[in-house]
């Protein structure tokens, strides 16, 4: 964090900060982030690192019993988090915010009946989107054209150089979207002007907010999230998923700008 960084942010960083105190600072493992010293950081620290201690147990279990059922040698096995926490980062605690430290999470796959694959790691943008699709496949189910994810299969079937990464991943909470790619990110508040903007190539700890100071850069990637958010809602309107599980996802083209948007085709990804 950096003296005087909640004052350049939205205003729901300090209502965060505020409810952390008055909601959950009482907590075993909640502190006053209006004025915590090193210990009371270590000591919150602490109580999560246990508990990542028992999932770590936990899982262990999991993949015993796998193996003591002769399973093991033929799953797919995926572990993720739902989000990560700030712990006391840019003076704030838990999530519910778009920091990195929140929105990038781990993920490790594993197809057990492919060990000559061996270890790999992938910088690659993916989204939790993405593992519906990839559990589907694996399992030799058809995946529903109304999903915007798209499998992971490829990473472990061939080097990952052969399959396109996303450009930009996102990730919604409430009126907050967020939009993220390998050097830009946009967080965008519902019903007000202010929101985040962040040059993570310059900037990887999100200390400035160029919200203000980059207008051009900022309308350019909000004319970006807008597209995902409308081609979003298209994907998952209740009409064509409770219609057939495979419909046609298309849309106008300068080609084909009719309305009911023919030929049928998966639209390129925003």
């Amino acid at each position: 964090m950096r003296e005087g960084e909640l004052e350049e942010s939205p205003p729901q960083h300090e209502a965060h900060k505020r409810r952390l105190r008055d909601a959950l600072a009482h907590h075993e493992s909640g502190i006053d982030m209006y004025s915590p010293n090193a210990e009371d950081i270590a000591r919150m620290r602490r109580h999560y690192y246990a508990k990542i201690t028992t999932v770590d147990e936990k899982l262990g279990e999991v993949l015993d019993a796998l193996e003591e059922r002769s399973l093991l040698e033929n799953s797919l096995l995926v572990f993720c988090s739902d989000h990560g926490e700030l712990l006391g980062d840019h003076g704030l605690a838990y999530k519910w915010l778009m920091y990195e430290q929140i929105v990038q999470i781990p993920l490790i796959v594993r197809d057990s009946r492919r060990p000559e694959l061996g270890g790999r790691e992938v910088a690659d943008l993916v989204s939790l989107m993405d593992l519906g699709p990839t559990v589907l496949e694996a399992a030799g189910v058809e995946v529903p054209s109304y999903f915007e994810g798209r499998s992971l299969g490829p990473y472990l079937a061939r080097p990952a150089d052969d399959f396109a990464p996303r450009e930009y991943v996102y990730c919604e909470d409430n009126f907050s979207l967020m939009m993220c790619g390998e050097r830009y990110k946009l967080v965008y508040y519902l019903g007000q002007e202010q929101g985040e903007l962040y040059d993570l190539e310059r900037d990887p700890d999100e200390l400035w907010n160029l919200w203000d100071k980059e207008p051009a850069l900022r309308d350019k990637l909000k004319m970006r999230l807008l597209e995902w958010q409308a081609a979003s809602t298209y994907y998952n309107a209740g009409y064509k998923r409770d219609r057939n599980k495979q419909y046609d996802m298309s849309w106008p083209t300068a080609e084909s700008p009719s309305l009911q948007a023919k030929p049928a085709s998966r639209p390129v990804e925003l």
